[in-house]
């Protein structure tokens, strides 16, 4: 009995070891993509003028606001 509980407790934390591991790399995916995004939109801010400056702001806008889960833009 004591050996059986031991075993499943091994199981649920390599299990939980995993989807740990997995939603860390997924988080470093995502943080890479949005750094990569940001440089983007602020060279491209920098770059124009006018009304494309605008939509280059509002597209920055966008990828700020889609941090706070279940926000829609």
């Amino acid at each position: 009995m004591k050996n059986e509980m031991m075993l499943v407790w091994v199981l649920l934390g390599i299990i939980g070891t995993i989807v740990l591991i997995a939603i860390i790399i997924s988080f470093a995916e995502w943080f890479t993509f949005f750094k990569k995004e940001l440089r983007h939109l602020n060279l491209e801010i920098a770059r124009t003028d006018g009304s494309e400056k605008e939509h280059w702001k509002k597209r920055k806008k966008r990828l700020l606001l889609s941090i706070i889960p279940f926000f829609r833009y």
